[in-house]
């Protein structure tokens, strides 16, 4: 299932307000009359459309770390494999 965008969510909201039927939202906005639904009842619930902040855990590292981490471990991995290959004859 697609995300609604926040500008559609807005556009239900005022063809909510002018008085539409959302069978018309439907067709105008070519969403499903059940997250026409769902967007009218939030936004009777919250007074706002916009979605809340997700909450959560941060990330431990940053991105700039877990690339060179990951630059790393493929550096450490091809010379075992180099190792591996040496070993078992593949390589001259």
């Amino acid at each position: 299932m697609a995300k609604i965008s926040t500008t559609d969510r807005h556009r239900i909201i005022i063809y909510y307000q002018v008085g539409l039927s959302q069978r018309e939202m439907t067709k105008k906005c070519k969403i499903s009359r059940t997250a026409i639904q769902n967007t009218i009842k939030k936004f009777n619930e919250t007074g706002c459309v916009e979605d809340k902040k997700q909450c959560g855990w941060p990330n431990k590292i940053k991105e700039s770390h877990e690339k060179f981490l990951r630059l790393q471990s493929d550096k450490i991995f091809s010379k075992t494999d180099r190792r591996y290959a040496t070993s078992y004859g593949s390589i001259d």
